[in-house]
């Protein structure tokens, strides 16, 4: 949310207008909704008789799950986009939730509400969209919204620390921008929460999601505001970012040697079997499923984005090189040996695909799974490493997710 001189300008849900009427289900989807909001609401612990600000409300669900919790509590939700709100009125109606719905931004909220007047503040998947300037603005009217002791709970995208995340959360910047989204992926917010003076700033718990991982930050208001002072950032132990020592530096360096020399086994092991299924003069029944039959492909992965074009060819070639180059970059970055492995995986399947695209301007296919009349698109070891790859990063971000939520 964002404020102008002229005109009130904020992200719309979704980063577009038009996406506004999808916003409830892909939050559903994309983001493990029902987990995080859950576990917000239960860090939250709202009470009878509290007065509690939902800033950002957006379509009011975290709202009405507030008042669900703790019906005598005063509930106000605070948004820009009167469209949301419209529908999160409709929303609180269904439910039978009596929350105020107001118009503003997130600097608005001690105007709105009056100072010292709210024993809590929540916010969900607001600050990450926000120029720091904004940031800064919503930080201290939140600040001044609160009375002495007053929590500050926020769920939002926070530090993205492992190279899946990072990548996962590029969706995310690729709707609400990447100058304003920088902060937060870089672990910053916490900072800002601190700098407004707020204290006891803890990240209590962090989720993994589809679209990087949601961390849950909680705190509060010193109950003398005259004199806070600045307090050290709490961080989940297992998680918080250490100096590397002498060992894990040379650990680093074998991790990352590893990753490149199973690229380079991968891809020699698959130009190998492809000069053999070259020789191949018919289909050879390994078993019942199963078959060698040589073909060839000129898209990606299992025959997408199919081309017969010379232009088509070639732009395969660069994205290809471009897709392992990036790959490659995050295997040499990364200190988790299992990560890098599977990003290694994954680059020497693309680079063996990317060599017989140059060679022969189609890659060589020659693995046939079938069931009966279903037949899987003929594959290759390239392939199959990629897809290997990928499982073993989905495999490793969920075993890191179990100990960080």
């Amino acid at each position: 949310m964002t404020r102008s001189a002229s005109r009130p300008e904020f992200t719309p849900a979704l980063g577009h207008h038009g996406l506004t009427g999808l916003y409830d289900a892909v939050i559903a989807l994309m983001t493990r909704e029902r987990v995080w909001r859950s576990a917000l609401v239960d860090q939250l612990t709202p009470r009878e008789g509290e007065t509690i600000v939902d800033v950002g409300c957006g379509t009011g669900t975290l709202a009405t799950l507030i008042k669900a919790a703790a019906p005598g509590a005063e509930v106000i939700g605070i948004d820009p986009d009167p469209e949301v709100l419209d529908r999160a009125r409709s929303k609180a109606g269904i439910r039978g939730a009596k929350v105020d719905f107001l118009r503003g931004f997130a600097g608005d909220v001690s105007d709105l509400i009056g100072q010292g007047r709210a024993d809590k503040i929540v916010s969900s998947l607001v600050f990450h969209q926000v120029p720091i300037v904004g940031k800064r603005a919503g930080l201290a009217a939140i600040y001044a919204a609160l009375r002495p002791g007053g929590e500050l709970h926020v769920a939002d995208y926070g530090w993205q620390r492992t190279p899946p995340m990072r990548l996962l959360f590029r969706q995310v910047q690729a709707l609400d921008g990447v100058e304003n989204t920088r902060l937060n992926a870089a672990g910053g917010l916490p900072d800002l929460i601190a700098e407004a003076g707020f204290e006891g700033v803890e990240e209590r718990a962090v989720i993994a999601t589809a679209t990087g991982s949601i961390s849950l930050y909680r705190a509060a208001k010193p109950r003398d505001p005259a004199s806070p002072t600045r307090q050290e950032i709490a961080m989940p132990q297992l998680i918080s970012p250490q100096p590397l020592s002498t060992a894990r530096q040379s650990d680093g360096r074998r991790i990352r040697l590893a990753a490149v020399a199973l690229a380079i086994f991968v891809t020699g092991v698959d130009q190998l079997a492809k000069a053999w299924a070259l020789t191949l003069t018919a289909p050879v029944e390994v078993a019942p499923f199963l078959n060698l039959a040589l073909g060839f492909n000129r898209g990606v992965t299992f025959g997408l984005l199919s081309s017969d074009s010379d232009a088509g060819r070639w732009f395969l070639v660069a994205l290809t090189a471009a897709v392992a180059a990036a790959v490659l970059t995050a295997a040499w970055r990364t200190r988790h040996r299992r990560i890098a492995l599977a990003l290694g995986a994954i680059a020497g399947g693309a680079l063996g695909n990317i060599v017989d695209r140059i060679r022969q301007g189609a890659v060589t296919d020659f693995i046939d799974f079938h069931l009966g009349d279903w037949r899987w698109p003929t594959f290759n070891l390239a392939d199959a490493a990629i897809v290997c790859g990928v499982a073993a990063l989905l495999w490793t971000s969920m075993k890191r997710r179990k100990g960080t939520t």
